[in-house]
């Protein structure tokens, strides 16, 4: 009968280790992202990012294209009209414009340096984005974390007030605000559980990945700090943002369109090379001609004078806008660092709470263990230290998304 019995216990034991098995096997895998994969992943991926490529590779191509009227114009033309005919080759080559050619040149490239700028420019925002959506994410599952044990908490004492009230000894009241506490807990867990889901998500659809498995996000407890200057970190955002020269660029750009247009009012010289072996000075044998010549519009209906104001009013504002950029990036660079200067304090603040609060934990297992604490009292430990080291890492990450959003303007990334 013992060796039944024996017998029975090992294949259930093997039953259940099986089963474990194909539970364990059964469960979807859990990807692991952390913080510089899915900056990795979002520059990768980023669609900004290619249309800044693509806006620089538009830009190389006008410059390009300005530079054509500094070649010679070469041209075919047969022409078979009813009274005579006039067919050769003809080669235009521009001498002098007084400028405006090459101010379209200048303006090009402007152009193209602003592309440069706003390709990197679009870069740092990506790498602040992700950097800041990955963070608040880990806020966010770290305050669900507290709001678990929250509930387990209230659930104990919901359990042990509804024994004591069957018993008689606590009242209905006592019962009531119990069952309120553990159902706001309840509502407060789910609130935090669909932030925390939806900030997950948000950060999927920034960096652009789709994963068959969920995501688990790596903790960060880790902060280096640095002492930021007001004054100097001031003068490094206005010389090293990447904003500012990009718009620095465009206004370069605009000027030297402003000073094409300018030259629209001056006529243009040109020299010609002609080959007719058909109509006037070609009639008898093929002929070259070769001279100088001037354009000059006399009257476009005022059309100049209009592209003349047009070109002068952008370059105004681009002038104007530029100025303004820079005293909203003064503007921000301080409030950053004091924003650097607060959230350092509040790190300082929540880990004195988070060390105190791992040594009481500390105590008050070693009490449970040995039967001096209940359970309530146990989980009312785990809930101080999940309060306190969620806060704790909240104050981490801001001052991280802080400093991420100071190094854009910078442009240290």
């Amino acid at each position: 009968m013992q060796k039944l019995l024996n017998n029975i216990e090992v294949f259930l034991t093997i039953l259940l280790f099986l089963f474990s098995a194909g539970v364990a096997t059964s469960q979807e895998p859990v990807k692991i992202l952390s913080l510089n994969e899915a900056i990795e992943i979002a520059v990768e991926n980023n669609y900004s990012l290619r249309l800044s490529e693509l806006d620089i590779d538009i830009s190389r191509a006008r410059v390009r294209d300005a530079k054509s009227n500094f070649y010679p114009q070469i041209e075919s033309k047969i022409v078979v009209p009813f009274v005579e005919r006039e067919s050769g080759f003809f080669l235009d080559q521009l001498i002098w414009d007084f400028g405006r050619t090459l101010n379209l040149v200048k303006s090009t490239k402007f152009e193209l340096e602003a592309s440069k700028f706003g390709y990197s420019q679009t870069l740092n925002d990506t790498i602040q984005d992700t950097s800041i959506s990955y963070y608040t994410a880990l806020i966010n599952k770290n305050r669900l974390n507290a709001a678990e044990k929250e509930l387990e908490k209230n659930e104990l004492i919901l359990q042990k007030i509804s024994e004591q009230n069957k018993l008689g000894r606590s009242s209905n009241l006592d019962l009531t605000r119990a069952k309120s506490d553990t159902g706001n807990s309840r509502l407060d867990l789910l609130r935090l559980k669909n932030e925390f889901e939806a900030s997950k998500l948000e950060l999927l659809d920034l960096i652009g990945a789709g994963f068959d498995t969920d995501v688990n996000l790596v903790d960060e407890e880790e902060v280096l700090y640095k002492d930021y200057n007001i004054k100097q970190t001031m003068e490094k955002a206005v010389n090293g943002s990447l904003e500012l020269r990009k718009l620095n660029a465009e206004q370069s750009a605009r000027q030297a369109n402003a000073n094409a247009a300018r030259s629209e009012f001056y006529p243009t010289i040109f020299g010609r090379t002609a080959y007719r072996f058909e109509g006037e000075g070609g009639e008898d044998d093929p002929a070259f001609i070769a001279g100088f010549g001037f354009r000059f519009p006399i009257f476009e209906g005022f059309s100049r004078f209009a592209r003349l104001d047009i070109r002068e009013a952008e370059s105004s504002r681009s002038l104007i806008q530029f100025v303004k950029t820079k005293k909203t990036i003064q503007s921000d660079v301080k409030k950053l660092i004091m924003d650097l200067k607060f959230n350092k304090e509040k790190i300082e603040i929540t880990k004195i709470n988070n060390d105190v609060a791992i040594d009481n934990l500390k105590l008050v297992k070693e009490k449970f263990n040995l039967g001096r604490a209940s359970k309530i009292e146990l989980v009312d430990a785990e809930l101080f230290y999940s309060e306190s080291h969620s806060n704790y890492l909240e104050a981490i990450y801001n001052y991280k998304i802080t400093e991420a959003k100071l190094k854009t303007i910078v442009g240290e990334y």
